[in-house]
């Protein structure tokens, strides 16, 4: 979370070997970053090439269909650069999240394809007590078709 604990705590982390564990890089605190209009950072300097020049394997972002009044064409082209294979840093994988419901899966397995990180943290917490057969139904989601 770079937005709480700044920007070089993320290189800091992936720059230490003996970690060897992917590094998620998470918006938090970073919402106004991003403001439509003139100002801000684009959706893409953001979510895909900050984390990359600072070393994340994973950047998580607000994606379409959320709580969140992103386009599919932004989020999709989020996701396309986090995978760009150009350039001087490593490719990364998206993780779409923000308010994300069981319902959407198909529709995002389509938008995004299988080399993505699915983040449905607060719509797997509907499932309470039964969580494990709520995962059960999102990888199912997530995985026929």
């Amino acid at each position: 979370m770079p937005g709480l604990t700044g920007y070089d705590s993320v290189r800091f982390l992936a720059g230490t070997p003996e970690l060897s564990r992917p590094i998620m890089y998470h918006p938090s605190g970073m919402g106004s970053f991003t403001n439509a209009g003139l100002n801000g950072l684009s959706h893409s300097v953001m979510y895909a090439i900050y984390p990359r020049l600072m070393g994340a394997d994973i950047s998580i972002y607000p994606s379409f269909g959320g709580r969140y009044g992103f386009s599919k064409e932004l989020c999709i082209q989020v996701a396309e650069d986090c995978r760009d294979p150009n350039g001087p840093f490593k490719p990364i994988l998206p993780s779409p999240g923000g308010g994300m419901k069981l319902e959407l899966a198909p529709l995002l397995r389509e938008m995004y394809g299988p080399d993505a990180v699915f983040l449905f943290g607060g719509g797997a917490m509907r499932y309470k007590d039964q969580i494990a057969s709520g995962i059960r139904e999102l990888k199912t989601a997530l995985t026929s078709g």
